[in-house]
């Protein structure tokens, strides 16, 4: 749930990847990125790439907020109203 509360914030997910969790919420290059475990200079690079590139920046930022929408309490509700 920290990841979603970032993403609602505009703040870019770098995650390890594991068996479950992260990958479920993080399209890597899209909302955020996930690295293979304990790969710090694969975290670097894409630290680097992002301040380097605003533009890369803004429109993760922007990916995340909206991907983060789904995840709203009133969303869930909605969801659940039209399964059942």
């Amino acid at each position: 749930m920290v990841a979603i509360e970032a993403m609602s914030f505009g703040v870019i997910v770098i995650s390890y990847e594991n068996l479950i969790g992260p990958g479920e919420l993080i399209i890597n290059g899209f909302n955020g990125y996930i690295v293979n475990k304990n790969d710090t200079t694969e975290i670097a690079v894409i630290i680097n790439k992002l301040f380097s590139d605003p533009a890369l920046l803004d429109d993760l930022r922007s990916n995340a907020i909206e991907f983060s929408k789904k995840f709203r309490s009133q969303a869930q509700v909605d969801q659940w109203r039209n399964l059942l």
